[in-house]
């Protein structure tokens, strides 16, 4: 408390920092900047709310004669509708990409790209015919016994060493097949 008190009194004092009138200090420069920002902020509300009037005034002498309707359709989104839209949105082609996005007749890969995936090594619209010619070299020429189970752990240990590339993944398989390794359990 003593060590605080006394780095306060300095920046009223010595550095000229702060401001006080023996009850309070305050920050002029931080005042300055919030009444700037608070000028701001209230006249874009204002230009908002005039722009919202200026809509409401031209739909209604348009719609003199036709019944008005009741709803506010023209209600602008929120931040948090667009953020649950994007969303939904990136769900719908992660899903569809991890369906269309598959190596010739192995069924094993849409649980290889959800856990490349999940592990944020790629992102949904990453996923690309290199990868997938990398993937499809793996399996069919590394040697594993049960290939997708050990990409699955290569993945996992990759992400828990934090390599969160393809290429460090890509690399510790390279390196497990070098090393003679077949299975989940040699590696």
């Amino acid at each position: 408390a003593d060590a605080m008190h006394s780095f306060v009194e300095d920046c009223i004092k010595e550095f000229k920092l702060l401001h006080s009138d023996g009850e309070f200090f305050w920050s002029e420069s931080l005042l300055r900047r919030m009444e700037f920002k608070s000028e701001k902020s209230e006249k874009a509300r204002k230009a908002a709310e005039a722009r919202w009037k200026k809509s409401s005034n031209d739909k209604a002498s348009t719609n003199t004669k036709s019944k008005q309707s009741t709803s506010n359709a023209d209600a602008m989104q929120t931040h948090s509708d667009r953020n649950a839209i994007k969303e939904k949105k990136v769900k719908e082609i992660k899903e569809k990409e991890i369906k269309d996005y598959r190596l010739k007749d192995d069924e094993g890969t849409p649980e290889i790209i959800q856990s490349l995936i999940d592990n944020q090594i790629v992102q949904p619209g990453g996923l690309n015919k290199t990868l997938s010619d990398d993937l499809e070299d793996i399996i069919k020429n590394f040697g594993f016994n049960e290939p997708q189970k050990v990409i699955l752990e290569a993945i996992t240990l990759s992400a828990r060493g934090n390599g969160r590339t393809w290429r460090f993944v890509f690399n510790k398989l390279n390196f497990w097949r070098k090393q003679g390794v077949k299975s989940v359990s040699d590696a």
